[in-house]
């Protein structure tokens, strides 16, 4: 996938529910450093945004989700 179809994918699977860096590598198809990457650029420019997980509940740090920002189309609350 080249960029423009990466943010596209991105924008599409993070417009309406939070997800992680994990479940986004897992439903898209996405190489782990590939997430990472467009994650970072993304936030840093406004377009997602970043929260830990509220409801995590087992052993260790809980994951950081990434929604859409509502500015972009997203629902993220």
């Amino acid at each position: 996938m080249k960029g423009p179809e990466t943010v596209c994918e991105l924008f599409k699977l993070l417009r309406s529910q939070w997800r992680s860096r994990a479940e986004i590598q897992r439903d898209a198809g996405l190489a782990d450093k590939t997430v990472e990457k467009w994650c970072a650029e993304l936030v840093a420019n406004g377009m997602l945004v970043q929260r830990t997980r509220p409801d995590h509940e087992g052993r260790g740090i809980a994951p950081v989700e990434f929604a859409l920002a509502p500015a972009w189309g997203g629902q993220a609350a």
